[in-house]
């Protein structure tokens, strides 16, 4: 079982695949910056996905970090300090 865990932060996107046992099989570092939209994460984080499944990496689930606060009921990202415009 494989899991993609991206970190996403005001400086980086960072994305690794785990295996069960915690240890990074693959990953991906990108510069972003605090500006990056809501958006354009979420299709950075898609294309590393295809990239990943491209590479032969099953992902079994996805979990995502983001530096502010979420509203878990709805699924989205109320603020953050660290991002502009979330």
């Amino acid at each position: 079982m494989l899991t993609l865990g991206v970190d996403v932060g005001g400086s980086k996107l960072l994305a690794c695949v785990v295996d069960d046992d915690g240890e990074v099989v693959d990953e991906a570092r990108q510069e972003t910056g605090r500006a990056t939209a809501p958006d354009e994460i979420v299709e950075r984080v898609a294309e590393l996905v295809w990239r990943f499944r491209a590479e032969g990496h099953a992902l079994d689930g996805i979990g995502v970090g983001i530096p502010g606060l979420c509203d878990h009921a709805r699924g989205v990202v109320r603020s953050s300090i660290m991002l502009e415009g979330w």
